[in-house]
């Protein structure tokens, strides 16, 4: 055996022993900057190379895909009424609710905000862990209050 031979052998056990303390699931650039925190000479191409020639690669988790709106749904879609008022003349003529979604802390949560149309002011916002049909209603609830108007019957602003 070469010398570069015996090498890749060292480099070879220990990658499948940081490979183990990473429950298999590290790639090899993760694996090469193992090594080279390690002080170990095996560059990130020969760690790739080793890892192909051992047969191993990372396992990669499937990613969490937030819940966004399907726009592939079979109902009909509404007419634009927005279009048809025209641009308000002054606030508290229209307002519009938009949802989006936020990674916080590794999860995923959902902000809801209600927008003044015409000063373009966000006047309620809610957060939610689920992006589900109410969770716009607290963020209205919230903004009746700021507008000086009674709270709504059944929507709960704390939540």
């Amino acid at each position: 055996m070469s010398a570069r031979a015996q090498q890749d052998q060292v480099f070879k056990e220990r990658i499948q022993q940081v490979r183990k303390q990473a429950e298999r699931r590290y790639g090899y650039r993760p694996i090469y900057h193992h090594l080279k925190d390690e002080n170990i000479g095996c560059g990130r191409d020969r760690t790739l190379r080793l890892m192909k020639e051992m047969g191993i690669e990372g396992i990669q988790s499937e990613g969490f895909k937030p819940q966004v709106t399907d726009s592939k749904h079979a109902f009909g879609y509404s007419p634009n009424l927005l279009k048809k008022l025209g641009t308000p003349d002054g606030i508290k003529q229209v307002w519009v609710v938009d949802t989006t979604y936020l990674k916080i802390n590794g999860g995923w949560s959902y902000l809801a905000t209600v927008m003044d149309l015409f000063s373009r002011r966000i006047i309620g916002w809610s957060v939610s862990s689920h992006n589900g049909q109410r969770l716009g209603l607290p963020s209205l609830a919230r903004s009746d209050l700021e507008q000086g108007r009674r709270d709504p019957q059944g929507v709960d602003p704390s939540q």
